[in-house]
């Protein structure tokens, strides 16, 4: 009887294995005989060989036999597709741009790092933000940057929002959508639960105007508290112009209790919303 083809790759496995830890130690034992880009070089092709080694000996080990089976298609796989390579998904295909690079710190496909990727293609085709929660180093901001790179994406990075203003989070998301990029705003976890809900609200805002598969971002005229521009005194224009009465203040701002004692700036929100922009959020397991 002849043995399954997963039975007969099990030594092949094992002797790419053997080389590529030779292959390891002969370039860490002569240092001196090569030059710092091209060991650079040599160490990014063996670690990504070695993540091919392991999917292979992951998907022996799930008994992975047909294109079809979920072990598989859930891969990041790369095909030619009328002369495009295309990256795939699940269901969802990709035009592929760029190979990411990172000179310091090599990317490597973990376990980790491809559910990173699952949630990133879920949240692209669902269009819902997508919240990566993960341990820290383990890969959940690299993968999100290689995955922008390897789609051409532009991405704008916000990192440990402990202190902004409504006006400064409305520019990220206006820059974000008018430009159809991806916006990643990092360690969620230090981020005070006053600017969480403003940052929920302006997310709310945006998918549901991409659900709606609407080309413009109309955000509520705002009050900009940054605008120190007199004495006490009510909105400009209108019947209550001088009078004395409080500013109208945005519901986000207002759900805060934040007021101001100054003539307000109402600025227009409203800008182009390209179909490709997202937010991505990371943040470490919250403690309980």
């Amino acid at each position: 009887m002849s043995s399954s083809p997963n039975a007969r790759a099990r030594p092949r496995l094992q002797a790419l294995g053997r080389e590529l830890t030779a292959a390891s130690a002969a370039l860490t034992s002569m240092p001196h005989r090569v030059s710092r880009l091209d060991a650079l070089k040599i160490s990014m092709f063996l670690t990504r060989v070695v993540g091919f080694r392991d999917l292979l000996e992951h998907l022996i080990l799930k008994h992975v036999e047909a294109p079809s089976d979920f072990h598989w298609a859930s891969q990041l796989r790369y095909y030619v597709e009328e002369g495009t390579l295309v990256a795939r998904m699940f269901n969802s295909g990709f035009t592929f741009k760029n190979e990411f690079v990172d000179l310091e710190r090599p990317f490597i496909y973990t376990p980790q790092t491809l559910k990173v990727f699952h949630g990133l293609v879920m949240s692209i085709e669902s269009r819902h933000p997508a919240a990566i929660v993960g341990p820290h180093d383990t890969g959940k901001t690299q993968t999100i940057t290689a995955f922008a790179n390897a789609l051409g994406m532009p991405i704008f990075k916000a990192v440990a929002l402990r202190s902004t203003s409504y006006l400064h989070l409305t520019s990220l998301f206006k820059a974000t959508a008018a430009s159809g990029a991806w916006l990643l705003i990092d360690s969620l976890e230090v981020v005070p639960a006053s600017i969480l809900s403003l940052v929920s609200t302006l997310l709310m805002s945006m998918y549901a105007a991409l659900r709606a598969n609407v080309s413009v971002l109309d955000f509520d005229p705002v009050v900009d508290p940054d605008a120190h521009t007199g004495p006490k005194r009510g909105p400009v224009g209108g019947k209550n112009a001088g009078s004395g009465a409080k500013p109208p203040v945005h519901p986000a701002l207002s759900r805060l209790g934040l007021e101001w004692s100054v003539a307000p700036e109402r600025r227009s929100l409203q800008v182009p919303l390209l179909p490709s922009a997202n937010v991505f959020i990371t943040s470490r397991p919250m403690q309980s």
